[in-house]
């Protein structure tokens, strides 16, 4: 006969050998695409060009003509409670969601908690006030929604 612990053992083991793991909170990100359609419209002259998508990431160039004069990223930050933790304290906000600078050139947002938005201007044209638009024109709360 089998000891309990032998038989939790055993079914441990199976478990590890056959693939099976406990879901991460990586694992748990949100698909970059998912991201996608709350990202602004290209508008006024500019266009928003997407460059980057993977799991917990989409990001996306603006363009005004042919020059490119910002940098647009949504991240799923499930799993990195330090990045969060920068957003504590923050004195600023977009539509009551937390605002904070990154540098002279980033405004980075946090919506719900969980997905952080920067915005990195990559031309002087492209002013802080400029970000605040952009970051504001996403659908931060359909970005909030996410699960």
């Amino acid at each position: 006969m089998i000891s309990t612990c032998a038989l939790a053992l055993l079914i441990s083991m199976a478990g590890l050998l056959s693939g099976c793991k406990e879901p991460t909170p990586r694992d748990q990100q949100v698909e970059g695409k998912a991201f996608n359609p709350f990202f602004p419209a290209s508008q006024d002259g500019y266009s928003v060009i997407f460059t980057s998508e993977k799991k917990g990431y989409s990001q996306a160039n603006i363009k005004k003509g042919d020059v490119e004069v910002a940098t647009m990223a949504v991240s799923d930050l499930i799993d990195d409670a330090e990045a969060v933790r920068k957003f504590e304290g923050a004195t600023d906000s977009i539509l009551s969601f937390p605002v904070i600078s990154r540098g002279e050139n980033g405004t980075a947002v946090l919506i719900a908690n969980r997905f952080q938005i920067v915005l990195r201007s990559t031309s002087e044209e492209f002013s802080a006030e400029d970000r605040r638009k952009w970051i504001s024109s996403l659908d931060l709360a359909s970005i909030a929604a996410l699960k």
